[in-house]
């Protein structure tokens, strides 16, 4: 008995450059495509023709899975740990990190490199509840750019934050051209920045006639400041003082660490001579500006709460009115005192 041979030409599987097109071919019917990254095995089910397994035959060695050919949708599912992958679809491609794993484990959606990593489209959506990470394990030697030709967006549902870390803990910029978190500027303190700010100006006339001792006139005469990183602080005081005497008449005016007038020390303490000023045979008001600078010897530690009251004094007991408050259409200026942040390094005499 004869044998008919298998490879006669009905039976020969047909090879043809590139996939086939939806009007060609019988249902049943295998086909051959050859493709520039390798050799692909159809078959025709229906109307449509399907790509048999993931992977494909390269001259190259290169591994591409490829999912269902153009001429239909469907899923690629597929597990690889060899060669170079690549994905080529003619619509949309959906990573399902459900479909993502490592010895069982669910891993989600992971994209690893260590050259470079770059998604160039026009329009990339990232939708999840859960956690979405994009992590480059050469951080030590290599860069995480994200540039953007308009706006870069990063939106977070309301209550949520957007956080920057370094190794997982505080991120602190070091460059002007450092993206700066908003609790590095809250926590911060830079020379300049006020730290404590009293305002005195109610709406009464307030007169305090001073003495000839140092006296903290009136418990709002002060001003709480933390110590700043550079320990050092300026002190502001501007008041209004209304003298009566055509007399040589001077105004003293000293820091206090509390409200009884407990000098901070002869350096803060404004009390020779003239004083802050002196009316100098003629009944002058002046609205004065005085400073103090305290360092790190006069200060609580760097975070820690300070505050320090203010002493005036006159050189006649019955002279000189320390006046503020505005009432009945009349107004006299506020006494402000003020803390303010200096550099860490300042000239000194």
């Amino acid at each position: 008995m004869s044998m008919r041979p298998f490879h006669t030409k009905a039976n020969r599987i047909e090879i043809k450059k590139g996939p086939p097109s939806p009007n060609e071919g019988n249902n049943g019917e295998l086909r051959l495509g050859v493709l520039s990254k390798g050799i692909f095995l159809y078959v025709k089910y229906g109307t449509r023709w399907y790509q048999l397994g993931d992977a494909a035959i390269s001259s190259s060695g290169n591994f591409s899975p490829q999912g269902v050919a153009s001429q239909g949708a469907g899923t690629l599912a597929t597990s690889i740990d060899r060669g170079n992958q690549s994905l080529q679809m003619g619509g949309n491609v959906v990573l399902s990190g459900n479909t993502v794993s490592d010895n069982g484990s669910n891993l989600g959606i992971k994209f690893t490199d260590n050259n470079t990593v770059r998604v160039d489209v026009a329009n990339t959506k990232i939708g999840t509840s859960g956690l979405v990470t994009l992590s480059d394990n050469t951080m030590a030697t290599g860069n995480f750019e994200i540039s953007s030709a308009g706006h870069l967006v990063l939106d977070v549902a309301a209550t949520k934050e957007i956080s920057l870390l370094e190794n997982n803990g505080t991120y602190t910029p070091t460059s002007a051209n450092h993206a700066v978190a908003k609790h590095y500027v809250d926590a911060m303190v830079y020379p300049g920045q006020i730290l404590g700010y009293t305002y005195n100006h109610p709406s009464s006339l307030i007169y305090h006639l001073l003495t000839t001792s140092m006296t903290v006139e009136a418990n709002t005469h002060f001003v709480t400041f933390n110590t700043p990183p550079s320990e050092k602080v300026e002190i502001t005081v501007s008041a209004f003082f209304d003298r009566s005497s055509t007399s040589d008449v001077g105004v003293y005016m000293g820091l206090s660490l509390n409200s009884t007038y407990s000098q901070l020390g002869d350096e803060w303490a404004y009390d020779f001579n003239s004083g802050i000023g002196n009316s100098d045979d003629e009944a002058d008001d002046r609205y004065e500006n005085v400073k103090f600078v305290l360092q790190a010897a006069e200060l609580e530690a760097v975070g820690v709460s300070n505050t320090v009251y203010i002493g005036l004094a006159s050189t006649d007991a019955s002279a000189v009115y320390l006046r503020y408050g505005h009432a009945g259409g009349r107004t006299y200026p506020p006494m402000i005192i003020k803390a303010v942040a200096l550099p860490a390094s300042i000239n000194e005499e």
